[in-house]
């Protein structure tokens, strides 16, 4: 499958079943990472200027980075209150 909802440039890794998705316009996406179809479970922005930088996924937490030094970091630790 391909998916053509993404920015032309951008990086991407897997972690565990989840694909993360860092598109060139700042923006963030988290899928599933199957074979059946894209399944898109979560978008934001999180990035305001141009991003070719891998994100990386660490005790938790996402860092994104932009090529202007830009740098967030996202929690994504499962809630204790679900």
């Amino acid at each position: 499958w391909s998916e053509p909802r993404f920015a032309p440039y951008g990086t991407l890794m897997i972690a565990g079943e989840k694909l993360v998705v860092l598109d060139e316009k700042g923006e963030l996406v988290i899928a599933d990472a199957t074979p059946d179809g894209y399944r898109e479970l979560a978008r934001a922005k999180v990035l305001r200027s141009r991003a070719w930088v891998m994100p990386v996924l660490a005790n938790g937490r996402i860092y994104a980075r932009s090529n202007k030094v830009e740098l967030v970091c996202l929690d994504v630790r499962p809630s204790a209150n679900p």
